[in-house]
């Protein structure tokens, strides 16, 4: 009659156990569930900040002056210097 008493509680705390490891999942399952929610949420926000940047028009005009920029200094870096002048020196 012992066994089956020791059976009884250890089926008892077997259940205890498989009970608070599903509430722990379940707790899980939803901080996963508000995370992808807030992560949704983000990307979209973040989707339409790109957009309105993309049509803004003094992004524009800053990217065309640094394509420009760039333009110009890779231009003259493949200037020769011939009249440089070397730095003064104090004598």
């Amino acid at each position: 009659m012992l066994s089956v008493m020791d059976s009884l509680s250890e089926t008892s705390q077997h259940a205890d156990v498989m009970a608070h490891a599903m509430h722990q999942l379940d707790a899980s399952m939803e901080r996963v569930r508000q995370a992808r929610e807030r992560f949704t949420e983000a990307s979209h926000h973040l989707a339409q900040t790109r957009q309105a940047m993309e049509q803004d028009p003094h992004v524009e005009r800053v990217r065309r002056a640094r394509a420009l920029l760039d333009a110009e200094n890779h231009r003259w870096a493949h200037i020769p210097c011939h009249n440089a002048v070397e730095p003064a020196t104090d004598d």
